[in-house]
Order: C-alpha cells, then sequence, then structure tokens
C-alpha cells in the first residue's frame, strides 16, 4: 500500500513522466477526484482528465477523444463507466474508448456544472440549461428547471435538491412503492413461501403472459399505424403542395419542418413503451400546429399544465393523439361556428389526469354525420386506445381509467365532448 502511494505522489510530482498524450504545458488545475471500481483515480483538471493507476498514467485531452480540455467534473457509475462533464458536453469513457453526448443526444446546454449519480441509478446532469434525466440512452429535461442554470444537485429520501442561481430548490420525488424496504422484504418472504405453488402453475401462467405480450405488440403496432395513418401523411402532402403553388413558401418551409419533426418522433416513440409526459406534449403540440395550419387556422388550442412537476413522469406512448385527432375531425370539422380544443394536465392523488374538450358538434351529432358520409374517416384510433387501454390494466395493479362525457348547455343542447384519462404516477 505504501509502495503504491508512493507511485502515485512520484507520477503527480514528475511532468516529465506523462508522455505524449500529457499537456505541452504541465501546469494544471484539479479540480475534482473519483476512484473507480478497479482503485484507479480520475482527476477531472484544466486541461484535461487524468487517469492514475498503481503504476502508471495516462492523459486524456480533445486531443485523444475527450469532448473539451476544460473539465468541470466527474463520476463513476453503477456500471463502472466514467462520466466526464466539461464546457462543451459530456464525454462517456466505457470499455477503453469515449462517446461524447450534446444536442443530438438531448442536452440542451453543453456546459455541465455537476453530474449526479442517483441511489436508483439515474443520471443527473446539472448544465446552464436545467437539470437532465439519462434514460433509455438520452437525456430527458427536467422541465422544472427548464432554460434554468442548474449548479448542483443531490438527493434525500424524498426530495431532489437543487442549486440554482436564486438559491435552494427543491422537488418532491415520486414515490415507487417496490423500492419500499418492507415491499422488497415481504416480496422476498412471500417469494420463499410460494415458489413451490408457483412451480406448479409456471407453465400456464407462462403462456398467459406471453399471449397477452403478443396482444400488446399487435395493439401498439395497430396504434403506430392509426398514428400514421394514410389520410394525415396525403392531407398533410397536399397542404404543402398547396402553400407551394401559392407561392407561399415561408409557410410551406414552416409546415414541412413541423410535419418531418413530427414523423420523426411518432417513428422514435413507436419503439418505446413510455415516455415523459414532456415528451408527449411535444408531439400533441406538432399535431395541433399542423391540423391548425391546414385548416386555415380555423380552430384555437391551449395547453395547460398544472403542476409543471407532473412533467416528467411517464405514460404510454401514443395514448392520448387519437383522443386529440377525434376531437378536430369529429367534433370541430362539423361545425360552422369557431372551434378550440382544451388540453388540460395535473394530478389527483396517485394520478396524472389527461382531459381533451372540445367545444364540437358533440359524439351523437357526430355519429350522424358520420353514418351519412361513408367514406369519411372513421375513429379507429380511439377505439386502438380503448383495446390496448384494457390488455394494460390486465398487466398492472393501479389502472389507467378512461371516462367520455358529453358536454351540454340550455340553450344550445350538445356543446362538445370531453375525455379524461387517469394514468397511475406509477405506471412505469
Amino acid at each position: 500500500m505504501r509502495i503504491a502511494s508512493l507511485t502515485i505522489l512520484l507520477l503527480l510530482a514528475a511532468p516529465h513522466l506523462y508522455g505524449q498524450e500529457g499537456p505541452t504545458n504541465p501546469q494544471t488545475y484539479d479540480l475534482e477526484m473519483v476512484v473507480d471500481r478497479r482503485n484507479d483515480v480520475w482527476l477531472a483538471t484544466y486541461p484535461g482528465v487524468k487517469r492514475i493507476s498503481a503504476d502508471s498514467l495516462t492523459w486524456f485531452s480533445s486531443r485523444n477523444g475527450l469532448a473539451h480540455d476544460s473539465v468541470t467534473t466527474i463520476r463513476e457509475d453503477g456500471d463502472g463507466r466514467i462520466w466526464i462533464g466539461t464546457v462543451d458536453g459530456i464525454s462517456l469513457f466505457h470499455r477503453q474508448q469515449f462517446r461524447n453526448m450534446s444536442y443530438k443526444d438531448g442536452l440542451l446546454n453543453k456546459r455541465v456544472h455537476k453530474i449526479f449519480v442517483s441511489e436508483s441509478g439515474d443520471i443527473w446532469i446539472a448544465t446552464d440549461g436545467g437539470a437532465h434525466v439519462y434514460r433509455d440512452n438520452r437525456f430527458f429535461i427536467f422541465e422544472p428547471t427548464r432554460n434554468a442554470p442548474i449548479f448542483d444537485i443531490a438527493e434525500s429520501e424524498s426530495e431532489w435538491v437543487l442549486l440554482t442561481r436564486d438559491g435552494l430548490s427543491r422537488f418532491a420525488k415520486q414515490r415507487h412503492f417496490w423500492r419500499s424496504p418492507w415491499f422488497r422484504f415481504g416480496t422476498a418472504g412471500v417469494g420463499v413461501i410460494s415458489l413451490a405453488l408457483l412451480g406448479l402453475a409456471l407453465t400456464g401462467k407462462l403462456k398467459s403472459s406471453r399471449s397477452l405480450e403478443f396482444e400488446l405488440r399487435q395493439i401498439e403496432q395497430r396504434a403506430l399505424l392509426a398514428q400514421m395513418n394514410p389520410h394525415f401523411v396525403f392531407n398533410a402532402l397536399n397542404s404543402i403542395q398547396k402553400f407551394i403553388m401559392n407561392n407561399d413558401g415561408e409557410s410551406a418551409q414552416d409546415y414541412l419542418s413541423k410535419f418531418s419533426t413530427l414523423i420523426r418522433a411518432v417513428l422514435e416513440n413507436s419503439r418505446r413503451t413510455s415516455l415523459p409526459l414532456a415528451e408527449e406534449l411535444k408531439i400533441l403540440k406538432l399535431y395541433l400546429q399542423l391540423e391548425a395550419l391546414r385548416f386555415g387556422d380555423g380552430f384555437d388550442y391551449d395547453i395547460q399544465v398544472t403542476p409543471e412537476e407532473i412533467c416528467h413522469f411517464e405514460i404510454p406512448t401514443m395514448l392520448l393523439q387519437p383522443f386529440v385527432e377525434n376531437a378536430v375531425w369529429h367534433g370541430l370539422m362539423n361545425q360552422d361556428i369557431p372551434g378550440k380544443i382544451s388540453l388540460r394536465f395535473g394530478s389527483r392523488g396517485d394520478a396524472i389526469v389527461c382531459e381533451v374538450e372540445d367545444n364540437g358538434v358533440g359524439r351523437k351529432e357526430a355519429a350522424a354525420i358520420q353514418s351519412q358520409h361513408a367514406s369519411r374517416r372513421r375513429g379507429r384510433g380511439t377505439q386502438i386506445v380503448q383495446e390496448r387501454i384494457e390488455l394494460l390494466n390486465r398487466k398492472r395493479r393501479a389502472k389507467i381509467k378512461l371516462a367520455t362525457v358529453d358536454l351540454a348547455n340550455e340553450s344550445t343542447g350538445a356543446s362538445g365532448t370531453l375525455v379524461r384519462l387517469e394514468i397511475p404516477t406509477s405506471y412505469r
């Protein structure tokens, strides 16, 4: 142990040992240190990163893969990967290679102040543009901190604590009942006692589980096809052509940009079973912008989220858009008065409440009009969503609730439709 310590001291004191990978200017500033699972010491410095082993020193800089020589922070995660924050993005060192991450990976700001590994294993990044969380090989913004400089991140049992320019900000954690000690111990005890009984029923349950997963995959494929139906794509391309023929290049470019962004987001999210509410809101907003542009701003819409903290909760993919599309096509397009769609998102107990309200003709009148126009589009998307909810509820104790309310007033009768979804915060 003394020999190893002496070796490290000698390496630190002898700049000529850095070799060709060391800086041309031997004066460095060590900012942060981490000792990895192999007992190597990593130093975040200016300039570059030093890795000190028992008998060697390696210097990493932008010349051999580092995102930037100005390193601000360094951490090791539960998989033994080294996360290096710089003023120009993040470098992830794994299997002797660097992977540099920035805007294309979801970071909204590349100036990194701190990297924090949570108890659950999530990677939190404090940047000049807000706190980010790394999940599913991508960074997601922690919505309450969007565009706010975050300098450090910590956690307690019940809260996230963030250091901002104005001081400390605290946010309540999403509570997962399966992480509590009593649940873990209880599960272990029941598992031991029930092992023999489970073995008898294993074959039957396995077949049932496989059947349910197969049904879910099929219904999710149908949901993707419904969301990307040929009518929508064809009408979108027609709108672009119309703008071009009218010499309205600016509108055509704007519409095409929104349309391509929506297509890309839908295809990327189709590979996931859930996504943060914030990501779903982006898709819904893009869809409404496209439809509003196509109909010459023939209807208005607004989106309300209260509180904003719910944006980081995850919900099933492709669950809300069919109801929004239904409101546009079967509610607003069949009336002469100005149309309006309101999307409201809130919390109630342990659930996220999502409401889609329109001031259209109502379901009864829409069905009557639909029956007279056999060639018009039908609300297949909402039917697929209902079937998918039934399958998801068969897998989970906390159920997704769906309700549709016919709105009315005394003077005009039917005055629209309200769809309400309650999604458990423990969905994921």
